[in-house]
This record gives C-alpha cells, structure tokens and sequence, in this order.
C-alpha cells in the first residue's frame, strides 16, 4: 500500500490497461472516461462518465476479476490516491 500524488491531468491508468491495484481517493478529485468514436467523423474520443471526489473508490472489478481497466482515470485537480496492490487488498478485504 501506498500514496501516489497526481498532478492535474496526471493519468492514474488507461482503458484497456491490465488492472492490477485498487485506489481509494484520499483528497482531490478524478475524471472517468470512456474511449467513444464518433459515429458521423468516426473519430475517436473520450466521453466523460462521472467525477470522483475524497472518499470515493475505483479499480475494485477489474482487480478482483482480472479484467483490463474499462475506462481511463485522470486527476482533475492535485490529487493523492491511496494504492492497494494485489496482494495487500487480498489481505485487507479478503482476509487472506
């Protein structure tokens, strides 16, 4: 476990990136994105889902299914996320 400190604009992951960590939001806020093509131009771009504040989470599916990360994670503002690698959220949560 450990505290990663972002930027604003700083990626925390990238959709389609092997998701391997769980992240709580200790202060700052983060943006969820979805990778979107448009249907008229076929140009691709991202389509904004949610924003995420202190205390919120993400990175639990993915971790516990072994899935790739279904969205891309950026800071918005200064941002320090708490980290649980694989091993410890096993041990945390799962009581392993």
């Amino acid at each position: 476990m450990h505290i990663q400190n972002l930027k604003p604009w700083e990626v925390v992951f990238e959709q389609g990136d092997e998701g391997d960590s769980f992240y709580i939001i200790y202060s700052g806020k983060v943006a969820v994105y979805v990778d979107s093509t448009d249907p008229v131009t076929e140009e691709k771009t991202w389509k904004l889902i949610v924003e995420l504040n202190q205390g919120k989470y993400f990175g639990e599916l993915a971790l516990l299914k072994g899935e790739k990360w279904s969205a891309t994670i950026i800071a918005v503002e200064p941002t320090d996320l708490i980290v649980l690698d694989k091993v410890t959220y096993d041990k945390i949560i799962k009581g392993a």
